[in-house]
């Protein structure tokens, strides 16, 4: 209803910020009630107004430096019971400021000592309950803990502990230790990225500038040190696995793109300071692979080739390099930062609208970077939401932002991508990025086919899409009124297809044919006629159907490539195309034209008409029963236990 559940004050020993104080919560022992896990230290009060606290110590007694950072004594890592701010169990951090020389942590400051990060990964695949990874130090030395919560225990996994790029350990619960030939000393960054990039169902830390396997083992580093912004997708689709984009701040600074399970770098750019600010997406619903941006060209633009797409680009009011989101619909990201939602029109940008405004409602944090709260998928329609906050006097309020756009697309719930879980969890984070799935969505809405023996295929499509290259496509849109032919459109290589058309189409045998969900309005090209046999006088009608059946193909005798009839009785063979002319008595043939296959395969989807359906059962592809007169046209329905487009 609004109102507080619980909270917890961190005690006078804390310092918080955006750089000590992150938290992971979510269900870590699966019984289906989130938990809330975070350093503690003591003097800190759980959500029953009780201390935390381990036998021994004082939660009265200062810990702090004079710098206000806790610099001796204690430091806990906390699990608190989500519906009550309970605590559940607490047991030693897996690091304390005083374990470690001041030469280990980079500095004698308390600066790059005092930078934490934490993130959740499901180390033994996504069927079992997650880790919490909380870490501290990436600028020189590290030492990053996985814990597990098990619901009457909270233990540490394992410890990595990164002395130099040269040599590390890791150490596990049972306390036997493991030497390793490097670690990811010096690599860290502002944020970290899981996900599963090596395949085999369990996921992978990225570190800034190197990563964790999930037994803490090195996957790899890369030697470019620390950076402020980094991102984990499939950014490159035709590409085996998924990149990794990042920034850096370390000489010769720049950005680099890299095979997220090897490390292998796909291209590095340099520059001549911090580059504190980078952004990738699939900005350009029309091209295949990613595009990015960096504050080190703010005003350009680039493929993931580090091709120049466009230069002298200038965003509206905001930087727009700090996040990407799903807003307008269209598959493709938009970009987001400072309160403003862009797109990208083909040549530069374009504005959005946030429910009729032209700015998010709210506060954003982190003056530097304008961070959200939190950016994801919360509602489950597939868009994500805005999450910010506001204060009056001393009432504060968090703010939902949602999209007012319509979509022709479904897709699943965004968190049932577990990289993409993973990720909206990880942004309680330092500087908070914005969380990517791990495929193109684009690509999701993709149709493949393999073109049929007879080197003619067919599409129905419900959403635009467009021709690929190296096939002849015809669109049939009609019939020419008592003429014996049939119209066609020969559409050229990269045209749209409207949504709700049916194509034809000329390709290599067995080839796979690929086509891509498009934003531009249908080409438009010359019509053309083809001859072909169309209903006259001298055939008869079908008293109960009123339809004939026609074959696309080229005539052996002739060589003239149209529509042929299809004598009662005879079998069209699979996998070849053919037209539905339908009619009345008192009107053959009426114009309206069903291109789809007849097909061995019970799986496949064909096109069928409203009045074969008018006393059939209609269910939709979520089992619920569908008036026939309720339906809608291009949508796909379950038709005598087959999935049909009507």
């Amino acid at each position: 209803d609004g109102t507080r559940l619980w909270m917890l004050h961190t005690g006078a020993n804390m310092f918080n910020s955006a750089h000590t104080t992150p938290f992971i919560a979510w269900d870590l022992d699966g019984d289906g009630y989130g938990e809330f896990m975070v350093k503690t230290a003591p003097g800190a009060i759980d959500g029953q107004g009780n201390y935390v606290l381990m036998a021994g110590d004082d939660p009265t007694e200062n810990l702090k430096s004079g710098r206000g950072k806790q610099d001796h004594g204690s430091e806990y890592i906390t699990v608190f019971d989500g519906m009550t701010g309970a605590e559940l169990s607490t047991i030693k951090y897996h690091t304390a400021y005083q374990d470690e020389t001041t030469s280990f942590w980079g500095d004698s400051q308390q600066n790059r000592s005092e930078r934490y990060l934490a993130a959740i990964a499901w180390l033994d695949g996504e069927d079992k309950n997650p880790s919490a990874i909380f870490a501290r130090g990436y600028y020189s030395g590290c030492k990053i803990g996985a814990y597990d919560w098990d619901g009457a225990e909270l233990t540490l996994r394992w410890l990595h502990r990164g002395p130099s790029a040269n040599s590390g350990t890791v150490t596990y619960a049972n306390g036997s230790t493991k030497n390793l030939s490097s670690s990811v000393y010096g690599e860290g960054a502002h944020w970290i990225g899981v996900g599963d990039v090596t395949g085999d169902g369990c996921q992978e830390i990225h570190y800034g500038s190197g990563a964790l396997k999930p037994d803490g083992t090195t996957l790899y580093r890369t030697g470019m040190g620390h950076g402020d912004a980094l991102h984990l997708s499939d950014f490159i689709p035709s590409r085996p696995g998924l990149e990794y984009f990042m920034v850096h701040e370390k000489s010769p600074y720049g950005a680099d793109l890299r095979d997220a399970a090897t490390g292998e770098i796909i291209f590095r750019t340099t520059a001549d300071d911090d580059t504190g600010r980078g952004i990738i997406g699939h900005f350009n619903p029309e091209a295949d692979d990613a595009y990015w941006q960096s504050s080190a060209n703010m005003g350009s633009i680039f493929d993931t080739s580090n091709n120049l797409i466009a230069s002298g680009l200038s965003h509206g009011g905001g930087g727009s390099l700090n996040c990407r989101l799903y807003w307008n619909g269209d598959l493709a990201d938009e970009f987001f930062d400072k309160s403003v939602i862009e797109y990208w029109n083909g040549s530069g940008y374009g504005r959005l609208q946030v429910n009729g405004g032209n700015y998010t409602v709210g506060n954003l944090n982190n003056y530097t970077k304008y961070n959200p709260c939190v950016l994801g998928d919360v509602l489950g329609d597939w868009r994500e939401e805005i999450v910010t906050w506001t204060q009056s006097g001393s009432n504060f309020q968090l703010i939902i932002n949602a999209t007012s756009y319509n979509t022709d697309y479904r897709i699943p719930h965004l968190m049932d991508d577990y990289a993409y879980r993973a990720q909206v969890i990880n942004q309680n984070c330092a500087y908070n990025q914005p969380p990517h799935v791990s495929c193109d969505l684009i690509d999701y809405y993709t149709i493949e086919q393999k073109v049929p023996a007879t080197g003619w295929g067919m599409l129905y499509t419900p959403y635009p899409v467009r021709v690929p290259e190296g096939i002849t496509a015809y669109q049939v849109p009609g019939v020419v009124a008592a003429a014996d032919t049939i119209r066609y459109t020969r559409l050229a290589s990269q045209a749209t297809i409207p949504a709700g058309s049916a194509i034809l189409y000329r390709a290599t045998a067995g080839q796979t044919v690929r086509f891509r969900p498009s934003t531009k309005s249908a080409v438009t090209v010359n019509k053309n006629y083809l001859k072909g046999c169309s209903v006259d006088s001298v055939l008869t009608c079908d008293e109960e159907t009123y339809e004939y059946f026609y074959t696309f193909k080229v005539n052996d005798a002739t060589g003239v490539m149209a529509f042929y009839k299809v004598e009662p009785g005879t079998a069209v063979e699979a996998g070849t195309p053919w037209l539905r002319v339908k009619g009345t008595a008192s009107n053959i043939p009426l114009p309206q034209y069903y291109l789809t296959k007849e097909s061995a395969d019970a799986d496949g989807v064909q096109q069928v008409s409203a009045d074969i359906m008018e006393a059939t059962e209609v269910y939709d592809l979520e089992g619920r029963r569908v008036a026939t007169g309720k339906m809608q046209r291009g949508k796909v329905y379950i038709i005598d236990g087959q999935k049909r487009i009507y």
